[in-house]
């Protein structure tokens, strides 16, 4: 998501056309992962793939973050981001609660890569809608978790 043109308070559109990314999203220089958390951004359940080896990572735990679709399994999305995503209202920052167990596509994804930036500019102001109106016009704040913990 991205502003429009002429209009600095409206979201809508897309990375592409008439749309202009947030100069807060994308003017800074590396990306810091806590504070933009785009790729963990999707209204897919089939978004974020858990191979066999990622499910082995996650442990005992492994049916908490993750689920299975037919036959593959899929890190479990809430709220349009990964379930595994959390966020600390006081301090602004996101954190990945299986961080060290994180899948495989997860970590291969290197910050300020053209893959990032390509997910920060199709969804960084997603993250800002999302976390400012969440239901009910409060700010959605997911807390943070840690897997095997309620």
């Amino acid at each position: 998501m991205c502003l429009r043109p002429n209009d600095a308070s409206a979201v809508g559109g897309s990375a592409q056309g008439n749309c202009v990314p947030s100069p807060a999203m994308v003017n800074v220089e590396p990306w810091d992962c806590q504070s933009c958390a785009a790729c963990c951004y999707s209204g897919a359940q089939r978004y974020i793939r858990v191979t066999g080896d990622d499910y082995a990572r996650l442990g005992e735990f492994a049916a908490e973050p993750a689920h299975f679709i037919g036959n593959q399994a899929f890190m479990r999305m809430e709220a349009n981001h990964c379930a595994s995503l959390g966020f600390d209202p006081a301090s602004q920052k996101f954190a990945c609660a299986i961080y060290e167990t994180r899948p495989e596509v997860c970590r291969d994804l290197q910050n300020s890569s053209p893959a990032c930036r390509a997910e920060r500019l199709a969804k960084g102001e997603l993250v800002l809608v999302t976390l400012r109106l969440g239901a009910n016009g409060r700010a959605a704040t997911p807390v943070l978790r840690v897997a095997g913990t309620v």
